[in-house]
């Protein structure tokens, strides 16, 4: 059987989280009052266990914080955004819908639609280059256009059962954006 000697102090705060661990033999100037002595075994439960731990009553004891009320409103813009930079597949072509490219894809239709023989080099968002034509450029960005309005209609509807109470939970608006 181990023999479970106090070799360290340690600092904790008023709840019981630790501050502070230190070895016994190099403390540089006396321990705080506040410091206890604890064993190596307890050390090594607040070293190498995963999650929280705290002292307790001499001992050291898993700590499960209180979980924190998810602002539903907030989460559900985020899923909207999530959603909406998600990309798009037209077609078999895998097409990005951040920003950047919804500025890119505006501006190629413009060109697109001056010029029907408008033809350009598109980075689909798996990477790949393809060749598009002005056909193609229009139908990629009404789809991105719709996949954008869609994803903020489905904000507004969730934004709006939540006020109605019908939708409490952020599972609820995952499956709404699912």
């Amino acid at each position: 059987m181990e023999i479970d000697k106090t070799i360290f102090r340690a600092v904790f705060d008023n709840n019981g989280f630790p501050v502070g661990f230190y070895p016994s033999d190099i403390w540089p100037s006396g321990y705080p009052e506040t410091a206890i002595e604890i064993t190596e075994n307890q050390l090594r439960e607040f070293i190498e266990n995963s999650g929280f731990r705290k002292w307790q009553d001499g001992e050291v004891v898993e700590y499960t914080p209180p979980s924190t009320p998810v602002d539903l409103i907030a989460y559900a813009a985020n899923r909207r955004w999530e959603k909406e930079v998600g990309g798009i597949t037209v077609n078999g072509l895998q097409v990005a819908t951040d920003d950047r490219s919804k500025m890119m894809i505006s501006g190629a239709r413009v060109a697109a639609e001056a010029d029907p023989n408008f033809v350009t080099q598109w980075k689909a968002a798996n990477g790949s280059f393809v060749t598009i034509d002005a056909a193609a450029v229009i139908t990629i960005s009404d789809m991105m256009l719709a996949h954008v309005s869609n994803c903020f209609a489905i904000e507004a509807q969730v934004l709006a059962e939540i006020d109605a109470g019908t939708i409490s939970t952020v599972e609820q608006i995952d499956a709404a954006f699912a």
